[in-house]
């Protein structure tokens, strides 16, 4: 027989081996279509080897490997306060971070200016402190009162009365030699004051024009007026606070590749700027708590700026590399 004649078809040997169709062995075998054995195993479709197998790589064929979700916004949170976890907030979308920062700084405005405004309003307002002081009037540049006031408390003086005419700085310095660290002299004409952190000033009621006070509008008005301003300031706490916290994570993201550095990684800049963004969220908190209560910071300031950026340099430790450039096998 001749050994090209196989059943009246077609055949190769050893190379090539055809039971149905065309085929090849043992380098290429296939039973329906077209397939490459060892290096590309598949029987519908194309398929990566394992080095090319990486999440987030452009889809191929429909097979790529599917990528798990974002953490949401509670998993950020808590995620934030475990450095083993940040390989995963490295996936966080930017959105949901930038709102959970400013959820947490409304939060913190919120407990420090409402802390406040409550024992404001537990204390009465300005019509209890107001009845302190005898009735008086501000008007056309000259101060009246019905009766001489005069109190000393907690370093604190206070003198009203229209029996003098001016108030002048020696008479502030008298004060301040007694070891008053807040000193209030109001006369006729002017009013002298002092504080340790503004120092001395002065100033003539001619200068306010036509503006006139009373303590019945105080009372009144000054309420409102006092709550207005706490809205405005809490306002402009609230952006202030947020725009420093950014600005600060983005100082912290040169440090953070400084660190990748040091460690000897490639981190891609995005995944150190949400650990910047993440590692500052724990230490802000407990501040914010501390200033609830009263706590004065000074030296706890700067101990917190070390303990963030300790914080940091652990965490950047657990973020991801960047992903090695895809290898594909040649046929």
């Amino acid at each position: 027989m001749n050994t090209n004649d196989y059943n009246g078809g077609y055949q190769q040997t050893p190379n090539y081996q055809n039971g149905a169709g065309y085929g090849q062995a043992p380098n290429y075998q296939n039973n329906m279509n077209y397939g490459q054995a060892s290096g590309y195993p598949n029987n519908m479709g194309y398929a990566q080897s394992p080095g090319n197998m990486y999440p987030g790589n452009a889809p191929v064929g429909g097979n790529a490997l599917k990528t798990s979700k974002a953490p949401n916004i509670f998993k950020q949170f808590a995620f934030s306060f475990v450095p083993p976890m940040y390989k995963e907030l490295a996936r966080a979308k930017v959105g949901v971070m930038i709102l959970l920062v400013l959820i947490v700084i409304f939060t913190a405005c919120t407990l420090q200016y409402g802390s406040f405004v409550l024992s404001y309003a537990i204390t009465g307002g300005v019509g209890e402190i107001m009845e302190l002081f005898p009735d008086f009037t501000l008007e056309n540049g000259e101060f009246s009162i019905a009766q001489e006031f005069y109190i000393e408390e907690d370093g604190t003086v206070i003198h009203m009365t229209d029996d003098v005419s001016e108030f002048y700085y020696d008479d502030v310095e008298y004060y301040i030699d007694y070891g008053f660290d807040q000193v209030m002299l109001v006369g006729r004409y002017n009013i002298c004051m002092y504080t340790i952190d503004d120092g001395y000033q002065e100033m003539y009621f001619d200068e306010f024009g036509d503006f006139s006070l009373s303590k019945e509008g105080i009372v009144k008005w000054g309420g409102i007026m006092i709550l207005g301003f706490m809205l405005v300031y809490y306002i402009c706490a609230f952006f202030f606070k947020a725009i420093w916290y950014f600005l600060m994570a983005s100082i912290y993201l040169l440090l953070g590749m400084l660190f990748a550095l040091i460690f000897d990684k490639e981190i891609s800049a995005g995944h150190i700027f949400k650990a910047a963004v993440f590692a500052k969220l724990p230490f802000f908190i407990i501040a914010a708590l501390f200033k609830c209560v009263g706590l004065d910071f000074g030296i706890l300031g700067i101990i917190r700026a070390i303990l963030t950026l300790a914080f940091f340099g652990f965490c950047v430790w657990f973020l991801p590399q960047k992903r090695p450039q895809a290898q594909y096998n040649r046929y």
